[in-house]
């Protein structure tokens, strides 16, 4: 019969002869189409198909804060590490020989035998990779932030504008120096010795100084208080350093403004002092002599005690600088 037939027959697969070991006619056809994936896209199978929505874990991995990213192992099967390596070694090649990456590139290479990945897997590759900073993405000249590029990675047109470059890695003696610099100026102790991790410890302390910085600024525009000066600069230096896109360029900065930071450190601590401990005595002082003494100038002037307590309050008023003396 038909079934029979089907034993018998020699099956021609993409110019080989092959003879699949199945017992119905719908098998065996399903095997000859295995056979065809199999030799046409021998790569197939090292892509791990993501169990969840593609586009779901995309731009969950896009969006993943600083927890995720320091703990993202790459190497772990849930993160697809031969296909991972697969698009790095691309981008790794391509950048060694001079040429531009695109995400067009990725999605032409990969999906294209002997691979035949679908595209959104390819994104999604590409994403894990972009979190674990092994590569940075940019668009029209401008570093494309993770939580950014979401929209213009799924749109197929832009994908032609978004450019793949390796990022610059940070020497492990420059990584142990920023280390160093860190526990001394921050008297913060890193929790591992990761790049990332560095990162992660930095941009938390820079924050909650240029946060403090901002009351302290808050709190001079009531009055005449010090510190002004020092607040400015030590705002303009914190956000230098907070606006450097990356790992590899904020350890860089932090490096190359050590002795800024030496100093900024120093007058931080005379105003952290100052406006959450000192500054109701100042203001009591600041009441003292324009409100309480002024009506009474001349008459403490004629007395030398007074006086001299007066010029020392007054100079003490006056000095830019009078933490010491409070």
């Amino acid at each position: 019969g038909f079934e029979e037939l089907f034993q018998t027959a020699t099956f021609s697969v993409i110019g080989d002869d092959h003879t699949p070991k199945s017992a119905t006619p719908s098998t065996m056809i399903k095997a000859c189409y295995s056979y065809v994936i199999e030799n046409t896209f021998s790569k197939l199978k090292l892509l791990k198909t993501t169990p969840s929505e593609v586009l779901h874990e995309l731009r969950a991995v896009l969006n993943a804060d600083d927890i995720a990213q320091t703990g993202l192992d790459l190497n772990d099967e849930g993160a697809n590490p031969e296909a991972v390596r697969e698009i790095d070694t691309f981008i790794t090649m391509k950048t060694e020989l001079n040429q531009s990456v695109y995400v067009r590139d990725l999605t032409q290479h990969f999906s294209k035998r002997p691979f035949g990945w679908p595209d959104n897997e390819i994104l999604l590759l590409l994403a894990r990779l972009a979190l674990a900073g092994k590569v940075e993405l940019t668009h029209q000249s401008a570093l494309l932030a993770l939580d950014k590029a979401y929209e213009p990675l799924t749109s197929v047109k832009k994908r032609n504008e978004i450019r793949v470059k390796k990022r610059k890695q940070i020497g492990d003696e420059q990584l142990n120096r920023a280390i160093k610099i860190t526990k001394q100026l921050f008297n913060k102790t890193i929790p591992g010795s990761s790049e990332k991790e560095l990162d992660v410890v930095l941009r938390a302390e820079l924050n909650r100084r240029k946060q403090a910085l901002i009351d302290f600024n808050s709190k001079s525009e009531t009055g005449y208080y010090p510190g002004k000066k020092e607040i400015a600069s030590g705002v303009q230096l914190v956000e230098a350093l907070l606006e450097q896109g990356n790992s590899y360029n904020l350890i860089q900065k932090l490096i190359d403004s050590a002795k800024e930071l030496e100093d900024f450190v120093e007058d931080f601590e005379d105003l952290d002092d100052f406006y959450n401990k000192q500054f109701n005595i100042w203001k009591a002082l600041e009441q003292a002599l324009n409100q309480e003494f002024s009506l009474n100038w001349e008459v403490l002037e004629k007395d030398d005690k007074a006086a001299d307590a007066l010029h020392q309050l007054d100079s003490i008023y006056q000095n830019k600088s009078p933490y010491g003396q409070i």
